[in-house]
């Protein structure tokens, strides 16, 4: 995500706000499930790319989403959240950091 800027605390909470249908100072620090879910489709809509399932994992506080973003910016060769490495799908594609291994009792096999 060297790009556009990521969202700072307070636009993260007003996005968080209008899902709730609340003031922003009515936002806990805590994000459920589904204020993920909408807080994750704001974002990829206003600054593109994905977040991929690992970050979400770490997205369950406020706190952890301006973690995550920071640290999807500064990633080498990314342009957008959960850009490096990843399809648009947000899943792993193979030959990017062992990604796309095949996982236990599965054989890949490469067709010529």
């Amino acid at each position: 995500m060297s790009g556009p800027a990521v969202p700072g605390r307070a636009e993260i909470v007003a996005i968080l706000a209008a899902f709730g249908d609340r003031p922003p100072d009515q936002v806990p620090e805590g994000i459920d499930s589904m204020e993920l879910a909408w807080l994750v489709h704001q974002i990829e809509q206003r600054y593109g790319g994905t977040v991929d399932d690992d970050a979400l994992v770490r997205m369950s506080t406020v706190s952890g989403v301006l973690q995550v973003l920071g640290e999807l910016r500064d990633e080498p060769g990314s342009d957008e959240p959960g850009g490096g490495g990843h399809s648009e799908t947000g899943r792993d594609e193979p030959g990017h950091d062992g990604a796309g291994a095949p996982g236990p009792g599965r054989e890949r096999h490469d067709h010529a």
